[in-house]
């Protein structure tokens, strides 16, 4: 029968067949009968994953760090820390510009890297780490909250060579606030829906063979793109938080939360983020 543990599981059990005097939202309880946790969405009651590992699945905590992780930023410190440092076992070296730790809002920790569209970004120096070439899996992902702003193309991932010679960017068209991953020279994969949205989302951008793809909290997004396009997100150094040609248009206003790049495509079709 389902153990009674409503204080902290808002479980409100009326008989030991699992039955319930009302189900709300949010309510959650264990279901012997098949072995599993069980949360009601408002309509269902779903099962809960039991496929959750500690490091791995988005959401579920810091990631770990594993032989094809490249690039690793958490942010767990202390409101307006200005230390910022790569986990990964490259230790790359970021130069920070203005950009800060924030307790405000975090997704995972106890802060998350504030950037406020005013000069504010991180630099990390050229590496082969970044160069995937064109026929190399990559996986870049990371937690954002992009707050609306007046910037024509907020940048979170960008080479420092001009637009003629990046081959590797991820931005925001500000008119349309849909967020696009590229390498300029013509492969271009967009999200389904706006994300300037004030709103904590998992975005991935992949390559797996020679397919590009993003995808948001989740799940796939319908456009994607095939060819052995270069990808070079090193090109004269990198910087997450701005692009090097378009001022203060091309400068992020938001919160960034557990980057990490890994040489592999670490999703292959859709998953589970928290």
């Amino acid at each position: 029968m389902p153990i009674d543990v409503a204080s902290y599981l808002k479980f409100t059990p009326t008989d030991n067949t699992g039955s319930f005097a009302a189900d709300t939202e949010g309510h959650v309880y264990y279901d012997d009968s098949e072995a599993s946790l069980k949360h009601y969405d408002g309509s269902n009651w779903g099962r809960v994953s039991r496929d959750l590992t500690w490091g791995i699945t988005p959401g579920y905590g810091p990631y770990t760090v594993d032989d094809n992780t490249k690039l690793l930023i958490h942010s767990d410190t202390t409101d307006d820390n200005t230390t910022f440092d790569d986990s990964s076992s490259s230790d790359h070296t970021i130069t920070r510009s203005n950009a800060l730790h924030k307790t405000a809002q975090k997704k995972i920790g106890a802060t998350s890297m504030y950037f406020d569209g005013d000069g504010d970004y991180l630099s990390i120096p050229d590496h082969n780490d970044f160069d995937w070439g064109n026929a190399a899996d990559f996986t870049i992902d990371f937690w954002m909250k992009a707050l609306d702003d007046t910037a024509l193309y907020p940048s979170i991932i960008s080479c420092v060579t001009g637009w003629g010679g990046c081959k590797g960017l991820i931005y925001f068209d500000g008119a349309t606030e849909i967020l696009y991953f590229t390498n300029i020279a013509g492969m271009s994969v967009q999200s389904n829906d706006t994300l300037q949205d004030s709103v904590w989302h998992h975005i991935a951008c992949i390559r797996d063979s020679t397919v590009f793809k993003m995808y948001v909290d989740g799940v796939a997004q319908s456009d994607t793109d095939s060819g052995q396009y270069d990808f070079d997100i090193s090109v004269g150094g990198m910087t997450i938080g701005k692009n090097s040609w378009n001022g203060e248009d091309g400068e992020l206003k938001g919160y960034l939360d557990e980057i990490r790049f890994s040489n592999i495509a670490r999703w292959t079709s859709n998953f589970t983020v928290y």
